[in-house]
């Protein structure tokens, strides 16, 4: 799809960072680790093919930043 050599699939990395406080109802999910209680600028990385997932529950605004590279 993008171009990506095979050999290159298992260098695929994502980063989420967290650009709002985190405040009741913010959710991270990487694999089994739940994340909360961060602070702006933190950030959280996996390998492509972890599952993850955000959620928000709560009444205010979870904004984050989702990178996705090649580690090489």
């Amino acid at each position: 799809h993008n171009d990506i050599k095979q050999s290159d699939a298992d260098k695929i990395k994502r980063t989420a960072i967290m650009l709002t406080d985190w405040n009741f109802g913010h959710v991270l999910q990487v694999g089994p680790e739940v994340f909360s209680n961060w602070e702006p600028g933190q950030a959280y990385t996996w390998n492509n093919d972890t599952w993850h997932g955000a959620s928000n529950f709560g009444k205010d605004d979870m904004i984050l930043m989702q990178v996705t590279y090649i580690e090489k």
